[in-house]
């Protein structure tokens, strides 16, 4: 009986629509020209007559549908096999993504057909209707059929159970405003978004690997591909992984940017500028002797990893992001890995390309919204890689403690190395030691337990024990980082009543005595306003974990990411704002994630804390730092995607299971047990005595590498007096014929503002009219209305050039060595930041050394009349 009122209310509804397309098919305007009858062309004819066809056959069944005995009829009988058979399902699922990107798809994307999408439209619609309502219907009636509700209802209510408590969360958050309504200071718009496209491919894919069927069919596969076999699927699937994560991320056009300069005369490089050139002049300087600087402000590890790819490729930058992009290529490897580990194949590959497309959408939103990728010289990818890489190797650890004896301590030393790239992730370490509570707890494991945290703690102080006893014997105290340091300045700026202003200093307080009393200001104003600190805390932490999730798509338009940015509200000041559309896929997101956090409860019980965890780490250590928003929390805001794909890949599982008529476990189909960590299981184990000893050294000397490695490069550029330099000009222009003599350079040197300076010239650039990028850190390349050459000198001191030039100099490679004279200019914004040389003359150390003197010179006295002097 339900069956035939199910049936009657399809063709009830087919019809309705049905009568109602053909309307407005009618009363659209006729074509004339082509008319061949009542004015209608023959594709219309067609497709009227096709409606007309459906809507007959759809009377006709339904008033068949009125009599008794329907469904022993030959026409029951086969709309009932249809109804219980694979193919018409199948059918139904591929016309309806057929039609939802002929319906969705913008008029951009569609080009020429986009004209036949507007006069289809309303057959479109109707189509994808019937197809939604007779889906709806099949899998209804499958599942009542075999009991499929009643067979897995366990995992239903958990995943009803967990959506009800993250809408409960979304109702709060919407009530109450938290992490919407902005703080005062470092409240980030939201990170690079996924498309709905995207998704839908990186699923297909997941579908794909599952279709295949690999449980079954393995063995006869295997045996046409032997060099694979069973035992190396993963390696292989990692492989493919990697090749193209790297060959997609490194051919995709990208736009110049903020971070990444347009590539300009001489060199026509793309360097580094912003927080990029910082790290990246802390790795040139690590090259000619000196020391990263003990600063988190700095990213230590991160600017040690650039000196490493510098030894390799040169000053060649290119190559540089090209060696960049090879290692973070393995980012997307090491998702399959740990998605597979906590739940199977399927999963790890759809959370694999989805990073990949992401990363994707980040080149193509370079200059349109505030982004960090691989191919710029950011930490942000780089802080992402170690999270990664710890949260897999914590989650292999958790899942076999008895054969991981001496793996927590590796968890520890790369913990380690994060906290020396982001000192805020030392907050990570409770959160980890909980994990591990909660997973040993369950196995009733205390032994277990206690060796780990002992191990975890070793592993964790060897790189933090090198650093810290650099800045023992630095500054005498023990200390994560000098005293003495913009970070320090930053954190007691955050937590006053003046955010942001600096905080003042005492008439006649020296840098030792105002650094020491503001390092204690986080803590008293902690003490007197504790209710402050816990709304500014909670305030950046909610909106950390809003922007964690809205990433997903929030649009059913397949339209570029362009587009995308650019119509929806969270990259636009959002303060809790949602489209319709968006509304509507907030609760299929939520859904989806509540699926996927039930399926790993299935698949890994309590393991399912280990990345949940993590991520309330790490999102908290940077709300502490009163910090939110896109690339701040870009390490750690994958690990909604576990969730994401897991539950995408469930949904999978619940289909399959309906289609097959037989009641199975979810989420327990998985592929060939075999694997690669298996096969490194299977292998001969070296002693536990040697696995902690090859670890031990390895972050031990990855630490040494950092704060004690710029001593294997001989030192370059000691103090020079001027007339040292002016005699190294002297030896210089012996040999050529240079306009600019002796007796002129000593007389222009004898003035108080002018300078002779020397060192190696970094990221030299021609730049026109108005061109350039301001920093109040690196004033020289700000706009300027005049032509000028403008580099960066590290040496004895750091400090931009500008020389201006008619046209561009025939060379200059980067880190050259060079002599500058010229006049030194204050920065005009602020004190505590070094200007710039208005340079006279700079002298490039070639082979024959090059002078390139300023263009049009009127005098030699500081300021310099010509170019408007020192102004802009």
């Amino acid at each position: 009986m339900k069956k035939t009122l199910a049936l009657q209310i399809n063709l009830f509804l087919a019809v309705i629509g049905g009568s109602i397309t053909l309307w407005v098919l009618l009363n659209e305007p006729s074509e004339t020209q082509a008319a061949i009858l009542w004015s209608f062309s023959l594709p219309r004819l067609l497709i009227l007559l096709a409606i007309a066809l459906v809507l007959l056959s759809s009377v006709f069944l339904f008033l068949r549908s009125l009599r008794g005995g329907f469904w022993t009829s030959r026409i029951g009988e086969a709309l009932w096999d249809s109804f219980m058979g694979k193919r018409l399902a199948v059918l139904l699922i591929v016309l309806f993504l057929a039609l939802y990107f002929s319906l969705f798809m913008t008029d951009q994307k569609l080009g020429s057909l986009a004209s036949y999408r507007a006069r289809l439209y309303p057959l479109l619609v109707w189509l994808e209707a019937l197809v939604i309502q007779f889906l709806t219907t099949i899998f209804v009636l499958r599942a009542r059929e075999t009991g499929f509700f009643h067979a897995h209802k366990e995992i239903f209510s958990k995943t009803l159970l967990v959506f009800a408590l993250l809408g409960l969360l979304v109702l709060f958050i919407a009530v109450s405003k938290v992490g919407l309504r902005p703080d005062v200071v470092y409240w980030q718009e939201a990170g690079v978004p996924l498309l709905i496209e995207q998704v839908l491919l990186a699923w297909g894919i997941g579908v794909g690997f599952y279709v295949l069927n690999i449980k079954t069919q393995f063995e006869t596969w295997s045996s046409r591909f032997r060099f694979l076999g069973r035992r190396y699927l993963d390696l292989s699937i990692c492989i493919l992984i990697w090749v193209i994560a790297f060959s997609s991320w490194t051919i995709y056009p990208l736009k110049p940017s903020y971070t990444s300069l347009e590539p300009r005369a001489p060199n026509f490089q793309s360097y580094p500028f912003g927080d990029a050139l910082i790290f990246d002049i802390n790795a040139q300087y690590y090259l000619i002797g000196r020391p990263i600087p003990n600063d988190f402000w700095q990213k230590p590890f991160y600017s040690f990893f650039l000196a490493v790819l510098h030894m390799v490729a040169g000053q060649n930058y290119d190559l540089v992001i090209c060696l960049q992009v090879s290692i973070f290529a393995l980012i997307p490897v090491l998702a399959y890995l740990l998605a597979k580990t906590i739940n199977n194949r399927p999963v790890g590959l759809v959370m694999a390309f989805l990073l990949i497309f992401r990363e994707i959408n980040a080149f193509t939103l370079s200059n349109v919204i505030q982004v960090s990728h691989s191919r710029i010289l950011m930490s942000d990818v780089f802080s992402m890689g170690l999270m990664v890489t710890l949260t897999y190797m914590l989650i292999i650890w958790l899942k076999n403690p008895e054969s991981h004896r001496m793996l927590p301590m590796a968890v520890g030393g790369i913990l380690g190395l994060l906290v020396l790239t982001r000192g805020h992730a030392l907050l990570l370490f409770p959160f980890i030691l909980l994990a591990s509570a909660i997973v040993f707890l369950s196995m009733r494991k205390w032994r277990s337990m206690f060796a780990g945290i002992l191990l975890l703690t070793v592993g964790l102080s060897i790189p933090l024990g090198v650093w810290m006893w650099r800045s023992v014997r630095w500054t005498g105290e023990f200390a994560l980082q000098d005293p003495v340091s913009p970070y320090t300045v930053q954190i007691a700026r955050l937590y006053s009543p003046t955010p942001l202003e600096e905080p003042m200093r005492l008439p006649g307080e020296s840098d030792k005595a105002y650094y020491t009393r503001i390092r204690s200001q986080p803590f008293d104003f902690l003490k007197k306003q504790p209710v402050e600190v816990m709304r500014f805390v909670s305030a950046h932490y909610a909106h950390n974990m809003i922007y964690s999730f809205v990433y997903l798509p929030a649009s059913l338009y397949v339209e570029g990411a362009v587009q995308y940015v650019k119509r929806l509200p969270f990259w636009k000041n959002w303060e809790g704002f949602l489209p319709n559309e968006t509304k509507g896929l907030l609760i299929v997101n939520l859904l989806i994630l509540a699926l996927g956090f039930s399926a790993l409860w299935e698949k890994s019980r309590h393991l399912l804390w280990v990345p949940l965890l993590m991520g309330m780490g790490y999102n908290l250590s940077v709300s502490v730092g009163r910090l939110s928003g896109w690339r701040l929390i870009m390490p750690a805001d994958w690990i909604t995607l576990i969730f994401y794909s897991a539950g995408l890949m469930q949904s999978v599982f619940i289909l399959r299971s309906i289609l097959r008529c037989k009641e199975e476990l979810l989420g327990k189909a998985d592929m060939p047990r075999g694997n690669f960590a298996e096969v490194l299981q299977k292998a001969k184990s070296l002693s536990w005595q040697w696995s902690l000893l090859m670890i031990s050294l390895s972050f031990f000397f990855a630490s040494l590498g950092l704060t004690f490695g710029h001593r294997l490069f001989p030192i370059h550029y000691p103090e020079k007096s001027s007339q040292e330099i002016v005699q190294d000009y002297k030896h210089l222009s012996s040999r050529q014929n240079w306009s600019l003599t002796i007796e002129d350079l000593q007389g222009f040197l004898s003035q108080n503002e002018a300078v002779a300076l020397y060192g190696r010239g970094l990221y030299p650039s021609y730049l026109p009219e108005k061109g350039g990028e301001l920093n109040y850190f690196y004033l020289a390349f700000a706009p300027r209305s005049y032509k000028r050459l403008v580099f960066q000198l590290i040496g004895p001191e750091e400090i931009g050039v500008v020389l201006p030039l008619i046209s561009p100099p025939s060379k200059f490679p980067n880190a050259a060595e060079v002599l500058v004279f010229g006049c030194r200019v204050k920065n005009e914004y602020t004190s505590s930041l070094p200007g710039y040389i208005d340079a006279l003359a700079v002298v490039v150390k070639t082979e024959p050394p090059l002078l390139y003197l300023r263009a049009t010179l009127q005098s030699i006295e500081c300021p310099f009349s010509d170019f408007g002097g020192a102004k802009r």
